[in-house]
């Protein structure tokens, strides 16, 4: 018979048992209760062993390619797919918040001051981004070169390796990066492929994955570096035909590790300052991994032990389960307790096979599995934290367990619940154990606290008063040992809304929405849920006591749903009726047509040689579905710009498409193609090109009107003439065909004209009426003839102004015609 004490401190000479936090110390179990008054505080004492029990809690569908490893801080726990990473309520599983990217599963995020640090990749861009924890906001982005693999961070900096090759070879980059300004604090390169594993005590220690023949380092080399400096404080080599497990723990100073060569495996245990050895356990097995620390013991797995324990102190074996398949497991500890998630075969076989992994706790000193469960799916990576387990699945599945510790003690069902003035409910008790079974034929005494809350039979019917009083305790009592239950009086709920529209979600993927009803202040009102379509998982509404505000999840499950509108009816079951809501989802197939836009094709056509100009045309984008969707528009050549990049269609949208012809080099024939993505469904595309001359050919002909410029035909206001001995044109149509500026000083009878090239560069050349004086970028040239005006237009020596803007000119004596070339 174990030893049983119960203490209380009374404010109104109750104390309550039914719900609380429980501590475990020791052989000294202490659990003190939260509910009721403010002040009541109780606490039970039990001598003995304290038994470990896991309830499932909750569990949600993520989608596929998990972190490796869930994250738990602040009630909140942590897992991305890759396409988002979301910060879930650890209570419930509701989305809290969730920030969008593309997420590599071997990068387990880390905290460091109320910030969460992950790998970030997206639009081809590697970052290490630093999140708010509490909301998800976007504090910090550190630019990669390439693929991280991030480690974790402390005091303020980041820790992490970039695998690069250089001449065939492969080798390491280590770095510590300060997150806030930005700086890399200090880099060490290394053959090999390395990776971070582990720090303590202001020591960094990495392992070489990959031997490189030319390296100087065997494979799984050790090396201990400085946290500050990056310097090499040791390094470890493993015996020939040896090689390390890729799992190092480290703490108080010492580093643990496994491995194996031909004659078994073993676990040391060295000094993370020097790297001496301390102790060396042996095992048979042919892989030996070290899986967690907690107080004294070292848990271990291998397929010979399956999982067993070491003191962390001496190596000396404490416990193994003799159980070789707990060697491929996933683990979390605490002080007392091991919580472990294996693939279980004979489960596989009897069971349904789905079915066919095993959840058990351990007690961490004796190695006794205290309760086991069933566990759906493949477990792929463990976390706790204080009073719930998370497991993540290879199936894309979040599972929450509760951790509970069985008590001798009075449960009253329900424990909290809410009755309308003058309604009745009947409240049930369950006496347990240490061991989790009832105890038969107890007698309980039924009370109300305080008496005109209500009154209560001999059986647990209990009739509510008229409301004056608004809360208080059910009671059930067998001697010192008793349960409560708070009850509220409350005027029946409403429902805030009678529709919900959830919009457009993806086919597969799950979302969630809260609906609010009206109460009395600190009522969860007595509401149930009803009949609801098979889509949907409605939570009971729950009230909220921060807030105030009853509140009820209703989560969009469409894994079995074909893309379409669905519409459907939750009800919610009060004393005095049914509440009804309408709840719509429009689910869209990842293949599925969103958009479709007005054009398939769009030309620039052909520009000059020398065109710098921007040209712009204008493209439709129509939506297909019902509900407002995002659509961002994209290409991938630096010679177009779209405009807006993303809008939210409704209805239509227009979208100005921008050729930037000084981005295109003559001669260049170009093709693109403009991608209008929605954020589900297709993407649809339609290609855009654009030419650009290698010159500009221009052909005149003496004492014709008519010229050729690239091919078209244009007319002169005045020809070409041959003036004393010399061919003389207009000098706009030779200038505006080079696409230089022309411009007039009537006061000095001054033509200027400047050129600009595409590199930017300007000449400008001035000339007189009737001087053969004329100025090249400010430099004085004698020309053979003058400019001269005829018919009030003016000409210029046909051959020194092509030349003097780089352009070459020909003479065609039969056909009386110049032909002049310019190449920008």
């Amino acid at each position: 018979m174990k030893l049983i004490r119960i203490v209380a401190v009374f404010i109104t000479g109750l104390f309550i048992l039914s719900a609380g936090s429980f501590v475990s110390s020791g052989n000294i179990s202490l659990w003190n209760s939260w509910r009721g008054n403010v002040g009541r505080t109780c606490r039970i004492e039990i001598g003995g062993h304290v038994r470990s029990l896991l309830v499932f809690d909750w569990k949600i569908s993520i989608g596929n390619r998990f972190c490796v490893h869930p994250v738990t801080w602040n009630r909140k726990v942590f897992v991305g797919n890759s396409k988002f990473f979301y910060a879930l309520d650890n209570s419930t599983g509701s989305i809290i918040w969730r920030y969008s990217g593309e997420y590599k599963t071997t990068h387990t995020p880390s905290f460091g001051e109320d910030k969460i640090y992950l790998t970030h990749h997206k639009d081809g861009v590697w970052n290490i981004i630093s999140l708010a924890g509490n909301n998800g906001d976007l504090i910090k982005k550190c630019n990669m070169l390439s693929e991280p693999t991030f480690t974790l961070v402390h005091g303020g900096n980041l820790f992490y390796s970039i695998q690069r090759e250089s001449g065939g070879k492969r080798y390491s980059q280590y770095y510590s990066h300060n997150m806030e300004s930005g700086k890399i604090n200090w880099f060490k390169r290394l053959p090999g492929e390395f990776t971070f594993d582990c720090m303590d005590d202001g020591i960094l220690f990495i392992r070489n994955a990959v031997y490189e023949r030319e390296s100087q380092y065997p494979p799984d080399s050790i090396f201990a570096l400085d946290e500050g400096d990056g310097d090499i404080l040791w390094e470890l080599e493993p015996e020939k035909d040896s090689s390390l497990d890729g799992h190092l723990i480290s703490k108080n100073g010492v580093l643990y590790f496994g491995e194996k060569n031909e004659n078994g495996a073993s676990v040391s245990a060295i000094s993370a300052k020097t790297g001496e050895l301390i102790w060396e356990y042996k095992s048979k097995s042919t892989i030996v991994t070290c899986k967690a620390l907690s107080g004294e013991n070292l848990v271990v797995a291998d397929d010979t032990e399956g999982l067993f324990s070491l003191s962390k102190e001496t190596g000396e074996l404490i416990w193994s389960t003799g159980n070789t398949e707990m060697s491929d497991c996933q683990i979390v500890v605490t002080d007392e307790l091991a919580y472990v998630c294996y693939p279980d075969s004979e489960l596989a076989k009897t069971t349904n096979p789905k079915m066919e992994s095993m959840l058990v706790s351990l007690d961490i000193k004796s190695g006794e599995i205290l309760s086991s469960h069933k566990f759906q799916h493949t477990p792929q990576a463990m976390a706790t934290d204080e009073n719930r387990i998370f497991i993540t699945t290879e199936q894309g599945v979040l599972h929450c367990y509760k951790r509970k510790i069985a008590l001798v003690g009075i449960v009253v069902n329900p424990v909290e619940i809410s009755v309308n003035p003058g309604g009745g409910v009947q409240f049930d008790c369950f006496n347990y154990d240490m061991r989790e079974k009832e105890i038969e034929d107890l007698e309980i005494t039924w009370t109300v606290d305080p008496p005109a809350l209500g009154r209560i039979d001999k059986n647990g019917f209990f009739i509510a008063g008229d409301g004056k009083i608004s809360r208080g305790l059910v009671i059930a009592r067998h001697g010192e040992i008793l349960g409560s239950s708070l009850v509220f009086i409350c005027n029946p709920p409403e429902i805030a809304l009678k529709n919900l529209d959830f919009g457009i979600i993806k086919k597969g993927e799950t979302t969630s929405g809260k609906v609010m009803f009206t109460t009395d202040l600190f009522c969860r009102g007595n509401l149930s849920v009803g009949n609801h379509p098979e889509w949907l998982s409605v939570g009971v509404p729950m009230l909220d006591p921060i807030i105030e505000i009853m509140e009820s999840e209703i989560i969009v499950i469409t894994e079995n749903l074909e893309p379409g509108i669905y519409t459907g009816i939750v009800e919610y079951i009060k004393d005095s009726g049914i509440l009804e809501l309408e709840v719509t989802v429009e689910v869209v197939g990842s293949n599925q047509d969103i958009f479709s836009i007005d054009r398939q094709h769009i030309n620039f056509g052909k520009l000059t040689a020398w065109d710098i100009e921007n040209h712009k045309e204008t493209f439709r984008v129509t939506s297909l579905v019902t509900n407002i969707m995002g659509c961002g528009v994209s290409s991938n050549a630096e010679w177009l710009q779209l405009t807006p990049a993303y809008s939210k269609v409704d209805g239509s949208k227009e979208f100005e498409i921008t050729c930037i012809s000084e981005k295109i080099k003559p001669g260049e024939k170009l093709s693109a193609v403009v991608a209008v993505k929605p954020y589900i469904g297709r993407e649809v595309t339609f290609e855009v090109t654009v030419e650009k001359r290698a010159n500009t050919i221009l052909v005149l002909q003496i004492d014709s009107q008519e010229a050729v410029l690239d091919g078209s035909k244009i007319t002169l206001d005045v020809p070409p003439q041959i003036i004393s001995g010399r061919t003389m044109v207009p000098i706009r149509v030779i200038s505006e065909g080079m696409g230089a500026e022309v411009s007039w000083d009537g006061a000095e009878k001054r033509i200027d004209i400047t050129l600009t090239s595409l590199d930017g560069t300007k000449r400008v050349v001035k000339m007189w009426i009737n001087k053969t004086v004329a100025e090249i970028d400010g430099e004085s040239v004698t020309l053979d003839s003058p400019p001269t005006v005829l018919s009030g237009r003016t000409l210029v020596p046909v051959r020194f102004i092509s030349e003097a803007f780089g352009a070459s000119v020909n003479w065609n004596q039969e056909e009386r015609a110049v032909t002049i070339v310019y190449t920008p």
